[in-house]
């Protein structure tokens, strides 16, 4: 149940057990409130009957009092595995994620002073950086995967952008489309550089989520390829390689759920493809 809704609300394991606890405070509140009244149907029966004998007085002042312990316990109960579990888990994910965006910062503090965005708008015809890596299973890949290809599409992106998340189907439709022709999407997440274990299990998730299967793959951080990543400052970024593995045209910045973004990487990959077929 836990892992289910992990993968279902990208969740941490403490998160999936708050949500569970929090399902149960709001049913047991329900049940406190349902016993007042029944102590107010016996209540109105006596009434009915003729009055409130004092053995009954007793027994209503008990009840009521058992009754506002009851539904404070729940209330409290309610509060901690709803509301404060809610205010935890945004805090991890936000400690996580500005550690996530310090590590970046330091990374590209120790780049080249070659100016990024030359790195990245003007990059068309330039050699997209040579790479080993893997794949978020493990599996090996490197830049020889750009000559199996007429086309390769590079996405950059990572867990914590909403615009990246949001593109990702469209980005697993566009793959199934290209592949048709000899192409490919290939997804780069700048968290997962270096292997890391947390961003990666999380990205697996999300893609899980989104009903992305194209491969992402990443890239030790201090190699050609990794220090490209971390000299990119828009996410999500996407590039269009050709075959010999250089870039063509200019980064898309922005996700391809607009139309208008669409139509522009469309129009890149057609150009590469028309010319791969003239080869």
């Amino acid at each position: 149940m836990i892992k289910i809704l992990q993968r279902r609300f990208a969740l941490s394991e403490q998160g999936a057990v708050d949500l569970i606890k929090g399902c149960i405070a709001c049913v047991a509140q329900d049940i406190s409130f349902m016993i007042p009244v029944g102590l107010l149907y016996f209540l109105v029966i006596d009434m009915m009957n003729g009055g409130v004998s004092k053995k009954h007085v007793a027994f209503y002042a008990v009840g009521a009092l058992v009754c506002l312990c009851l539904i404070f316990i729940a209330t409290w109960f309610q509060y901690n595995a709803t509301y404060l579990a809610t205010y935890v888990e945004s805090g991890v994910r936000r400690i996580s994620l500005a550690e996530q965006i310090r590590k970046i910062e330091e990374e590209i503090a120790a780049l080249p002073t070659d100016s990024s965005e030359e790195q990245t708008s003007d990059a068309s015809g330039t050699a997209f950086p040579q790479f080993e890596g893997k794949d978020l299973d493990g599996n090996k890949v490197d830049s020889s995967v750009f000559a199996e290809n007429a086309v390769t599409v590079v996405n950059f992106w990572f867990n914590e952008c909403k615009p990246c998340v949001e593109e990702l189907s469209e980005m697993n439709a566009l793959n199934d489309r290209i592949k048709e022709q000899g192409g490919e999407v290939l997804g780069v997440n700048v968290g997962a550089l270096d292997g890391d274990e947390q961003n990666i299990a999380t990205a697996k998730q999300i893609l899980e989520t989104k009903g992305a299967k194209y491969r992402n793959i990443y890239f030790d951080s201090d190699s050609d390829a990794g220090k490209f990543a971390l000299g990119v400052t828009a996410f999500p970024t996407t590039y269009v390689i050709d075959r010999n593995g250089n870039i063509v045209g200019e980064a898309l910045m922005g996700g391809i759920d607009n139309d208008e973004n669409l139509s522009t990487l469309q129009n890149t990959i057609d150009e590469v493809l028309a010319k791969d077929a003239q080869k």
